[in-house]
C-alpha cells in the first residue's frame, strides 16, 4: 500500500499524454477520446482513518494515464458515503482498461488507498452506459467493501498533438 498526496490547489489535474498513439502531427487516434466522469459517489466508507474521518479522494488509472480528484468529505447519507461535485476529463483509448480508487486521509498530509475496483472494466464498454449511472463494485482487502457510482460521457475536452502540445476546446 501507498501514500498518496491530494492536491493541495483547486485546479484540475493534469496528465501526461501518449503521443506515441498520435497517427500524425495533427490528429488523433481514432480510438482515442476524450472522456468526462461526473456525478462521483462513493459508498461503504470507514468512519475513521488514522487520526482523522471523512477526507477522501479518488484516482482512476487507465493504459496510460492517471487522473484524480479534488479532497470532498463526508456527505452522510444514512451511511459513509462521500461525493465528488467536481469532473474528472481525460483523453484515453477506447479499448483502455480502467481502475477507480479511492484514498482516505490518515494523517495530516498522508493518504492511504483504502478501496479500489478491479481493474477490468474496459472504458468503451463504461460508455455503453452514457445515459445511465455506471456503479462498480468496491473492494477492500479483496473482498466487496462499497460502490462507486458515477456518469460517464464523452466530452470535447483536451486533443493532444504528436509534438506534446495541448489543444483545448470547450462545449459552448
Amino acid at each position: 500500500m501507498s501514500n498518496k498526496s491530494p492536491p493541495q490547489d483547486v485546479s484540475p489535474t493534469t496528465e501526461v499524454p501518449d503521443i506515441s498513439s498520435s497517427a500524425d502531427d495533427d490528429s488523433v487516434h481514432p480510438s482515442q477520446l476524450s472522456v468526462e466522469i461526473t456525478d462521483i459517489k462513493a459508498s461503504g466508507l470507514p468512519e475513521k482513518i488514522g487520526l482523522f474521518s471523512g477526507q477522501f479522494y479518488i484516482r482512476i488509472k487507465g493504459d496510460k494515464f492517471t487522473k484524480q480528484s479534488k479532497t470532498t468529505k463526508y456527505a452522510k447519507d444514512g451511511e459513509y458515503v462521500a461525493v465528488w461535485k467536481d469532473s474528472i476529463t481525460f483523453d484515453a483509448m477506447e479499448s483502455s482498461m480502467i481502475e477507480i480508487e479511492v484514498f482516505a486521509r490518515r494523517c495530516f498530509f498522508s493518504y492511504k488507498i483504502i478501496k479500489k475496483t478491479e481493474n477490468n472494466q474496459s472504458l468503451g464498454e463504461l460508455l455503453e452506459n452514457a445515459n445511465a449511472a455506471v456503479g462498480l463494485e468496491l473492494l477492500g482487502n479483496g473482498e466487496p467493501a462499497g460502490r462507486v457510482t458515477f456518469h460517464i460521457s464523452k466530452s470535447k475536452a483536451a486533443t493532444f498533438k504528436g509534438d506534446g502540445a495541448q489543444e483545448i476546446y470547450h462545449q459552448a
